[in-house]
């Protein structure tokens, strides 16, 4: 367990950052809309997204959204917890499709407090590697969890946000590369091609991205940590 941390820190950590606003392939039919968070669907970014294209970008991390991104890297996505007002606990999840092992970094996000909300400073703090068989049904882990300190600092802009919230588009720059990377993310593991998919399609172009400069991120088959084993990684004292 990784009893270093905790939420008090993010939230003091999320309370000191600064900010500066700014403003094919297809997948499977529809799929029922996953842990969209209720009385909130339209507004709330909080919740499950699942991470379906991205800006292909590959070193010698451990599979992970941001800095590696390709084969065997598959099974992407960010849950997204409301601390406080504007103020977020993050973890993101990729899976080493080879090896089996699943790296979940957990960090922090904030939205700017001002009228236009786009722009969201973070940062990630930690990062656990565990064997993907180690997830044992929604409630705890069946093995001792190392964690390790893995902070970065991160700028995300929203770049679109469907009003029904079924899909968002971000641009994201590392303080630890040069270059943004574009991740578009489902409330739906898998986009239906007549409705979500063509709608994420028509907003890239819209957006001026060529969707086929991104890479498609396999969700089918996925298994990610429940809250509860989220918690219990980087939370509970061993």
């Amino acid at each position: 367990m990784v009893s270093q941390i905790s939420i008090s820190l993010v939230v003091l950590l999320l309370s000191g950052l600064k900010y500066h606003a700014t403003a094919p392939t297809a997948f499977p039919d529809d799929s029922p809309i996953d842990n969209l968070p209720e009385d909130e669907e339209n507004t709330c970014i909080c919740g499950m997204w699942y991470a379906v294209m991205a800006t292909g970008t590959s070193n010698d991390d451990p599979c992970n959204i941001f800095t590696n991104n390709l084969s065997p890297c598959e099974c992407m996505s960010a849950y997204i917890v409301t601390l406080q007002s504007y103020g977020f606990l993050v973890y993101t999840n990729a899976f080493d499709n080879q090896s089996s092992l699943l790296t979940i970094d957990m960090g922090g996000i904030s939205q700017s407090q001002s009228e236009d909300s786009s722009l969201i400073n973070g940062f990630t703090y930690s990062r656990v590697i565990v064997q993907l068989s180690a997830l044992k049904g929604k409630y705890y882990v069946s093995e001792k969890v190392s964690g390790t300190e893995n902070f970065m600092n991160l700028e995300l802009e929203i770049m679109a946000l469907n009003e029904k919230n079924f899909y968002m588009i971000t641009q994201v720059t590392l303080s630890s590369a040069s270059d943004p990377l574009i991740i578009v993310w489902s409330r739906k593991k898998t986009p239906g091609k007549y409705s979500t998919w063509k709608q994420i399609l028509n907003q890239l172009y819209e957006l001026n991205i060529n969707p086929h400069d991104l890479k498609f991120i396999n969700q089918i088959g996925c298994k990610y940590p429940s809250p509860n084993q989220y918690n219990e990684m980087f939370f509970c004292v061993n």
